[in-house]
């Protein structure tokens, strides 16, 4: 979701989305008058927009833990009528800008470094997530897929870029929710160039101790949402 199709893409959300928590990227908040209980946001250093985790009914706990990047990432934990807890992590891997040298004009971006960094911020929640009464889910716009590192592959970059953070990620023990239902490509992301293949550059995860628990995973695509983001919303179910 962009800031700039701020108030429909909340009333879509609260209107045609039956979501328990909803985790939201590039976001402002401004015409929300939700209660902190309900609605956690934090603003991108240098931006209007930033990241947040909503709900509709359940408390939210906003989660402290080291940050990187000032609004790429948000935490609130939910605790269950069990005494289990879910830890949810809002995402938003900004662009770094590296300049090479003194010729190259315009740099070179990287969202993999941002994400290397709030994974190494998240590593003691993602290690937790390991026991029995922790769960954890993350998601967000990563901007990347791991196609790009053949697109972008030269003798200036590594070949495993950004497979490198995926593994990283499962690593920690991490399951990719879309993967699991869309084993091809699926579009996720509609950008003006045209790309070989569906563009997904937003993922969703669960911890492994949550796999068996996922009932269905659904990347929605309508003439609505179109009209309201660059970006189709990924849905998952939990049996919890």
């Amino acid at each position: 979701m962009h800031n700039r199709y701020g108030p429909a893409s909340w009333k879509y959300i609260a209107e045609n989305l039956s979501t328990d928590i909803t985790l939201v990227q590039e976001a402002n908040p401004s015409d929300m008058q939700l209660n902190k209980e309900h609605f956690l946001w934090e603003k991108v250093t240098n931006k209007s927009s930033g990241s947040g985790v909503l709900s509709k009914e359940l408390k939210l706990n906003q989660l402290e833990f080291p940050k990187s990047h000032i609004g790429s990432v948000i935490g609130a934990s939910v605790v269950l009528a069990d005494g289990k807890i879910i830890d949810f992590f809002s995402i938003y891997a900004i662009l770094d800008r590296y300049f090479a040298n003194e010729n190259t004009k315009n740099g070179v971006s990287y969202s993999s470094t941002t994400l290397h960094r709030i994974l190494s911020d998240l590593t003691f929640p993602l290690v937790r997530a390991n026991s029995k009464k922790h769960y954890v889910v993350l998601g967000g716009d990563f901007n990347m897929h791991v196609s790009f590192d053949e697109t972008y592959n030269s003798k200036d970059f590594c070949s495993r870029e950004h497979r490198l953070v995926f593994e990283r990620i499962e690593d920690f023990g991490m399951v990719e929710c879309v993967k699991k239902f869309y084993p091809n490509n699926v579009r996720t992301y509609r950008h003006t160039t045209k790309t070989r293949i569906p563009l997904q550059i937003d993922y969703l995860y669960v911890s492994k101790n949550l796999e068996e628990k996922i009932k269905s995973c659904t990347v929605l695509e309508n003439e609505e949402v179109v009209s309201l983001s660059d970006h189709n919303p990924i849905l998952i179910t939990l049996d919890i």
